[in-house]
């Protein structure tokens, strides 16, 4: 295709990131997952679901122990939301498949069209890095993806030359088809070939021009019915335009590219293959006569040249008829006229004859050495016309001398953009579900600080989302300023149905968000990494109540033996509940004597008041009493079966003495 001076484009070197450089690790060792104590009473699985993410690929890499992994996370969350326009872009890309560089024709043609500033990949590429530029000099994943990909860009240079290269080759593909006769036969020189003559027709398949003219179409804009002119006919008439301006553009674009006869070197190596062909059999050997016409259909196209011999004709020679008063010298003219046309006509009827039954005798001799002669089409060599015409896979010269190079650079640099960008287009789809989750429950929402050592659990109006998941959410109220978690008890108390379960539940849930990288339905949160959750709530289920929750609470509390306190918390939910009180306050008791001299921070409720006053006496817990407001306030208060029993109407139907 090309000539002997073959020399390889110069590539650009892209310097990548090293050392597993990701935007979003999916790969999580166990050892690097958040341990859940008690997992049937945690609805983390019930919660994403009611948030809208519980199908997002990247959820088998969230609730994490991984500081660095969580920390890169949260750098990558912020920047999505402090740039909702970055956030909408990646949440719409949908990238091709990373093997992008067209292997098809039409698709080269298109893809490095000179029309166009950038292919559809650098489109992309340049897409993200004018949405990312406020990040140039900042650092997370981010901006480090867009550093790698900024001095990437040299690279769209090189992929422009070799694009320039192979089109060269591309825009001389060519189709031609027709029939030719030939003349086959013995002289001197012994068995010869000539062609008579023949009829061909084709076209160059594949042009710039032809390529603008295909993508020539109306603005999206006239065909949106948002458009008050498409209400008016305006946005037809511009479909109507672009159909004819199409049409134009096409007609200019096919007409170079017609060709209205074979190239002469396509015929010389046709009549070179039917010459190969006919010796096979012998030809020369089994004809009677010494002349023949060979009728010949070729098509040259992407399988190379093709012929089918559709008949072979031996040339009759017959001498002319006489009539034996034709030397009759008193013939008038009109006489003369007809025994002329007569001897014609049976000259040409004994040629016809004579040729018919040669030509079923040669055929049948040629069929008899060869069976399917006249029904096979054969390829026909034709290297000289490959080099002008030639029909080839795309694959094949980008792995030529003079490309191999970038094209090993373009899949690497493609494999590298769209492993990240589609990782970050999940994360992205994640924040603008939860954005719009947090703008339709007039929630706030916060990227959390996740500290790599201390120990605290904090938070400021905590949405408790878990809720969602249920069939009729009510209406959610946010969870009022709890003091700091730093290894602390934090017991609370009060009124029946004012949110004492549903504040133990919201805790450990957005702890395992947090440690997921993603944002959380707080105004505040900040935490140290928790390895542990330790959860005791009460579900119906086989056993007993008591039983069922002491199992629990031994589960919690033989994994707090072997836990650093500042990387477990607990919640326990109504503690000391289904047993007679003495034997709850004792139990209770226990626990939380066992999980402060571990230093394990711990949130519990409990309907048992005594437990409250005596481990805040004892413990030095921090007790609050929530209403059926879901306010809180310090200090101890009653279930409050008064309040319930007037707030319900029980005293309205029943007998009160």
């Amino acid at each position: 295709m090309k000539d002997s001076t073959r020399t390889p484009i110069q590539s650009h070197v892209v310097v990548y990131q090293q050392n597993g450089f990701t935007t979003c690790k999916t790969k999580i060792d166990d050892r690097d997952r958040v341990e859940v104590v008690n997992p049937d009473g945690f609805p983390i699985h019930e919660t994403l679901d009611g948030l809208g993410i519980g199908r997002s690929p990247l959820r088998d890499s969230w609730g994490i122990t991984d500081i660095m992994e969580i920390q890169e996370r949260h750098k990558v969350v912020k920047c999505l939301m402090d740039s909702p326009e970055l956030c909408r872009w990646l949440s719409s890309v949908t990238p091709t498949d990373r093997r992008d560089i067209p292997y098809n024709h039409d698709g080269f043609m298109y893809t490095y069209n000179p029309a166009h500033e950038h292919n559809a990949f650098w489109k992309q590429v340049h897409t993200f890095l004018g949405f990312s530029k406020e990040y140039a000099d900042a650092e997370g994943r981010i901006a480090t993806l867009r550093k790698t990909l900024a001095q990437s860009l040299p690279l769209e240079a090189c992929e422009r030359k070799m694009a320039d290269h192979i089109a060269e080759d591309v825009t001389r593909i060519t189709f031609v088809e027709g029939v030719a006769e030939f003349e086959a036969g013995t002289g001197g020189d012994g068995f010869y070939l000539e062609p008579i003559n023949h009829s061909a027709f084709g076209y160059r398949k594949y042009s710039f021009a032809l390529s603008c003219a295909r993508d020539i179409k109306v603005s999206e804009w006239f065909t949106s019915k948002w458009n008050p002119l498409r209400w008016i006919g305006v946005g037809k008439l511009a479909e109507k335009r672009a159909e004819k301006r199409k049409e134009r553009a096409m007609s200019d674009a096919y007409k170079p590219l017609e060709m209205q006869s074979a190239p002469q070197v396509l015929m010389g190596e046709l009549n070179a293959g039917i010459q190969r062909v006919l010796r096979s059999i012998n030809l020369p050997d089994i004809m009677e006569q010494r002349v023949a016409k060979v009728h010949v259909r070729f098509t040259y196209g992407e399988k190379g040249l093709c012929a089918w011999i559709y008949a072979i004709e031996p040339i009759v020679e017959v001498g002319p008829a006489r009539f034996e008063s034709s030397d009759y010298g008193g013939y008038s003219h009109v006489n003369k006229s007809k025994m002329d046309e007569a001897t014609l006509e049976i000259d040409r009827q004994i040629t016809k004859q004579k040729a018919a039954q040669y030509a079923h005798l040669l055929r049948a001799r040629i069929v008899e050495r060869e069976k399917e002669f006249f029904d096979t089409w054969r390829d026909i060599r034709s290297p000289n016309t490959d080099q002008t015409c030639r029909w080839f896979a795309l694959e094949t010269m980008y792995n030529d001398i003079e490309c191999k190079q970038v094209y090993k650079d373009l899949k690497k640099h493609r494999t590298f953009f769209y492993n990240h960008i589609s990782r970050l287009a999940e994360v992205a789809r994640v924040v603008e579900r939860l954005q719009a989750r947090a703008e339709q429950l007039d929630s706030a929402l916060c990227v959390p600080e996740v500290l790599s050592n201390g120990h605290v659990v904090e938070f400021e109006k905590l949405m408790p989302v878990h809720l969602l998941a249920h069939d009729k959410p009510q209406k959610l109220v946010p969870i009022g300023r709890l003091p700091a978690i730093n290894g602390d008890l934090i017991g609370l108390f009060g009124s029946h149905g004012g949110g004492k379960t549903v504040t133990t539940i919201a805790v450990p849930i957005a702890t395992w968000m947090a440690q997921s990288g993603l944002p959380v339905f707080a105004e505040l949160l900040r935490a140290n990494v928790k390895e542990v959750i330790g959860t005791a709530f009460i579900e119906k289920g086989e056993g007993s109540t008591c039983e069922m929750l002491v199992e629990k609470l031994a589960r919690i509390a033989k994994r707090s033996k072997t836990c650093d306190g500042s990387k477990m918390i607990v919640i326990l939910d109504e503690l000391g509940g289904g047993t007679q009180e003495d034997a709850g306050f004792t139990l209770g008791l226990d626990m939380l004597r066992t999980l402060k001299s571990r230093n394990v921070s711990t949130l519990f409720s409990s309907q048992i008041l005594s437990l409250g006053m005596r481990v805040q006496e004892d413990l030095g817990a921090k007790c609050f009493s929530l209403d059926h407001n879901h306010s809180l306030r310090p200090g101890i208060r009653g279930g409050g079966i008064d309040d319930l029993r007037k707030r319900t109407g029980f005293d309205q139907h029943t007998v009160v003495k």
